[in-house]
């Protein structure tokens, strides 16, 4: 999609998410806060006190949408930073070594705890709103507000487990994986980070970024550090390579390249899971001579 087209649709998106809340800024109805609530009386009190909460969060619904739609507006057609690449990581290739820069990505950033923990007792709440998505054919505005909150729920999740080795029960669970599968059939090109963040949840999500192709290298390669994501970061790159050899993906040879050497790092990799995984995924190509005694040392029998 041109710069041109983004910038349109961004804009045409921007305009009825405005109108849609002003129109329900303007709605008779009004939300008392929780806390100044009272216990409703009658069945029919409680019923609109229901319809007031509900009306409330579709208003801040549409309000985020409208901030998104700001945001794209004004990055469209602007280009994309690229994330700064750490010092070359160089591996012994039979003799020779690898010069591919590899870009790490710090994932999940830092939070402030009580942010967290903010973030955490929302949870029902950003489910809410997305369930009152339309599926089948969700608004621009929408499915940037579901890319963007994936990220989001990725990065708490990691911080979560990291601090506190527990899982969120499994209503979050749910709603986890169907926010994850419901932006992974968009194959949107703009999910692709918030895709890599979360691609151990399913083998489609490896799948789909595959096919998005030369855009989602570096984000992948660049989570094999990660410890949480680095087995599924080598599943997938093992994907990139199964579809250029399948041609559902085209990638220059330079990236190809770029992927085989992350992968012949991954092989020789300390973690066994990792390196698991990197000796199946080169497995999908042709090896040279040095890639296979590369795979000799790290057991390719495994």
């Amino acid at each position: 999609m041109s710069a041109r087209m983004v910038k349109s649709l961004t804009f045409v998106t921007l305009s009825v998410a405005l109108t849609l809340a002003a129109q329900e800024r303007q709605s008779p109805v009004t939300h008392v806060p929780a806390t100044q609530s009272k216990p409703p009386a009658t069945q029919s009190e409680a019923n609109r006190q229901k319809k007031e909460d509900a009306a409330a969060r579709r208003r801040q619904f549409l309000e985020e949408l409208a901030r998104l739609a700001v945001q794209e507006a004004a990055r469209a057609g602007e280009p994309k930073p690229k994330p700064q690449p750490t010092q070359p990581s160089q591996a012994t290739t039979g003799g020779s070594r690898a010069s591919t820069v590899v870009p790490q990505y710090v994932f999940p950033p830092r939070a402030n705890p009580a942010e967290d923990e903010r973030w955490q007792n929302a949870w029902e709440e950003r489910e809410g709103l997305f369930e009152s998505i339309d599926r089948d054919n969700p608004s621009d505005a929408e499915k940037l507000w579901a890319i963007k909150t994936l990220w989001n729920e990725a990065a708490f999740l990691q911080r979560h487990f990291a601090t506190t080795s527990e899982g969120l029960g499994e209503g979050y669970g749910a709603y986890y994986i169907d926010l994850t599968l419901f932006v992974t059939r968009l194959k949107d090109p703009r999910s692709i980070e918030s895709l890599a963040v979360a691609m151990d949840v399913a083998p489609a999500i490896s799948t789909t970024l595959a096919e998005l192709g030369e855009p989602a290298v570096d984000p992948v390669i660049g989570l094999l550090a990660n410890p949480c994501l680095r087995e599924s970061a080598a599943y997938t790159l093992g994907k990139f390579l199964q579809g250029q050899r399948e041609g559902r993906s085209r990638l220059a040879p330079a990236t190809v390249t770029k992927i085989r050497q992350a992968l012949v790092r991954a092989a020789v990799s300390d973690v066994p899971s990792l390196r698991r995984n990197a000796v199946r995924a080169l497995r999908k190509v042709e090896l040279t001579r040095e890639e296979q005694a590369v795979m000799s040392r790290a057991g390719g029998a495994q």
